[in-house]
């Protein structure tokens, strides 16, 4: 009797809805998930690895409940959003990314002055 592949947690149940989400995404090959993100849309859960993808675009504010928040080594483009909404993490950490452009002062204010983050290694 052929026994059943455990499927991987869906990276688009992740969410309020979902009642044991597993926030971490390292290392995501699922190509789909990858391409249906390219815009970072509002997340209300309050931790998010979401290390080593392929995820690409820009990211956007909502992210008001979020603790913790890894995006690194990722694809990520652009400058930072002024209205980031992030006054509750704790950590942020965006390097290892192409991130440009000068850190606006929306952002900034927005985060916590006791929060760690990281923008080390942004290029084009």
């Amino acid at each position: 009797m052929a026994q059943k592949k455990a499927e991987p947690p869906n990276a688009a149940a992740i969410g309020p809805e979902d009642p044991n989400p597993d926030p971490g995404l390292g290392k995501n090959r699922r190509m789909r998930e990858r391409k249906r993100r390219k815009k970072w849309a509002s997340i209300g859960d309050e931790v998010h690895e979401l290390k080593n993808n392929y995820f690409s675009g820009q990211i956007s504010g909502g992210f008001k409940s979020t603790e913790y928040l890894d995006l690194s080594s990722n694809l990520i483009k652009g400058s930072l959003p002024s209205r980031f909404r992030g006054n509750r993490l704790r950590y942020f950490n965006a390097s290892n990314n192409r991130i440009s452009g000068e850190i606006p002062s929306g952002f900034a204010d927005e985060i916590p002055e006791n929060a760690t983050v990281d923008l080390s290694f942004n290029h084009q």
